[in-house]
């Protein structure tokens, strides 16, 4: 299984993590940002 470097920074705070990800788990991340982002696209469909 291919492993990549994943690296996340949190301005606020001040935290930098550095980790291996394994293919899965990159997966959820990313479908974790996406509907993050969506959120407000929703909100704003069900308003109108």
């Amino acid at each position: 299984m291919k492993y990549s470097k994943g690296k996340f920074k949190m301005t606020r705070e001040g935290m930098v993590l550095e980790a291996r990800l394994c293919p899965w788990l990159r997966f959820c991340i990313g479908a974790a940002m996406l509907f993050l982002a969506a959120t407000p696209l929703i909100y704003v469909a069900r308003w109108w």
